[in-house]
């Protein structure tokens, strides 16, 4: 699920950047593979003003019919059922730009896909918060190793001496309460991939 949230951000980040507002040449444009693209992102043709907007920055005007055109085209790309499901799945925020003929089948499938994402987002989390306590202790047991070898340091006071004891109790101590979170929520994934798998199952999945 990961990868194909990161597909669809790859995907707009690439539209964005370009062919995005500032950054394009109003003039040596392809408005039809512009539109296309947008129309393939689920962008709605509303947009437009923005290029307009871009180009009369450039002293120059888009070719608006070559966009509505490519835009028609693109639409009738992403507006296609699956892509809706996978929309729907990955959380992402329902574009109404379908045209008729396919604006039920499209949402039908983005409503049967947002069923879903709710088990993938809750895993996503907990996973997230492991690897984040996963990287934290490891910061700790490097904390720890410094401290162990300022504490053989010759010359070192008994004050500071029970001072860093202290403080690698205090770290042994995060790292017990770290470990323990991270089991619960190895835990708590597998009861939502449990779900997760049971729905698959039941909606033929």
């Amino acid at each position: 699920m990961n990868k194909q949230i990161l597909s669809c951000l790859f995907l707009f980040a690439s539209v964005a950047g370009c062919a995005g507002f500032g950054q394009i040449d109003c003039l040596s444009a392809d408005w039809s593979l512009v539109g296309f693209e947008d129309g393939e992102s689920g962008k709605p043709v509303s947009d437009i003003g923005d290029y307009q907007e871009a180009c009369s920055a450039q002293s120059s005007n888009m070719d608006l019919n070559a966009y509505n055109e490519g835009h028609e085209e693109g639409v009738r790309v992403y507006c296609q059922p699956e892509n809706g499901f996978e929309l729907g799945q990955n959380g992402a925020e329902y574009s109404d730009v379908c045209p008729a003929d396919l604006s039920i089948a499209f949402q039908q499938k983005y409503i049967d896909g947002s069923r879903f994402y709710p088990y993938y987002r809750n895993i996503g989390e907990r996973e997230m918060i492991i690897l984040n306590n996963t990287a934290t202790m490891g910061s700790l047991h490097g904390g720890i190793g410094s401290a162990s070898l300022r504490m053989g340091t010759p010359g070192i006071s008994e004050s500071e001496r029970n001072q860093l004891r202290q403080s690698i109790d205090s770290m042994h101590s995060q790292i017990r309460t770290l470990e323990s979170n991270n089991q619960r929520l190895e835990t708590e994934i597998a009861t939502w991939a449990t779900q997760l798998r049971e729905l698959k199952t039941n909606s033929g999945r």
